[in-house]
């Protein structure tokens, strides 16, 4: 307990003297550059965030002075330098997390490989002298698992198997099925085109029948004018002889 404590207070003064180091070049850093930006160029100057833990004073450019001052420049590469250095202190703890990490893990690892040989141990120390018929029940289980996974592989292969089958089946129906409904679509489209054939020959005929009738009609009414015609001339005849007597 006296170690940790001691250890924990080192490391507190470390941070506090850490923290007046900063405090301290910060203060100087905006000194000297509140101070230099007075004295060569008379602008005003502005506070820039630098890696969310120093403040540093910029000069603001202007449009016939694009330079910045040296202050500037250097307060800028030791930000860049600790900010490097604490990327790479944040790796080393990272790093060092991970090998104890694996370590913890190495360890139970190697202490279950431990129990378990210390158990085999005492299992063969332990064991009773029919150890041949335990072996033997043993092989005999381990024999009949594998035949049962064999079995299940082949069930699952028979089953799978009939799946296709019952599948091809199915779509050699669906499209008998569908043959059959094409052929029937296709006779009774050949069946309308005949009735329609029919319809239009049953038309043609009785339009030809009329016809028929028509002429029929005509000639016999040119066959009575005929006659009639020949009547007149008879009794025409007749009457005129009969004057002559």
């Amino acid at each position: 307990m006296s170690i940790n404590h001691r250890g924990s207070k080192r490391r507190s003064e470390e941070q506090r003297k850490e923290e007046r180091c900063k405090n301290k070049s910060r203060q100087q850093l905006e000194d000297e550059g509140s101070h230099k930006g007075q004295k060569k160029t008379g602008h005003v100057t502005k506070l820039v965030e630098v890696d969310d833990t120093t403040q540093i004073l910029r000069k603001k450019i202007t449009l016939d002075d694009h330079s910045m001052p040296d202050f500037v420049v250097e307060a800028l590469k030791r930000s860049k330098k600790r900010s490097e250095e604490q990327r790479k202190e944040e790796r080393c703890k990272n790093k060092s997390r991970q090998q104890l990490e694996d370590e913890g893990s190495h360890k139970k690892v190697q202490m279950e490989m431990d129990r378990i040989s210390v158990e085999a141990s005492t299992d063969a120390q332990t064991l009773p002298k029919n150890r041949t018929k335990i072996m033997e029940e043993k092989a005999k289980l381990k024999r009949e698992a594998v035949q049962w996974r064999r079995d299940q592989f082949l069930d699952r292969k028979k089953r799978e198997k009939q799946l296709k089958d019952e599948a091809r089946q199915t779509e050699l129906l669906k499209i008998m099925m569908l043959m059959d409904d094409d052929e029937r679509r296709k006779r009774q489209k050949e069946e309308r085109r005949q009735q329609e054939e029919d319809k239009k020959r049953q038309e043609e005929e009785r339009r030809q029948q009329e016809e028929d009738k028509k002429r029929q009609e005509e000639e016999r009414r040119q066959q009575e004018e005929e006659v009639i015609s020949i009547c007149k001339k008879i009794g025409e005849n007749l009457s005129y002889r009969n004057n002559e007597v």
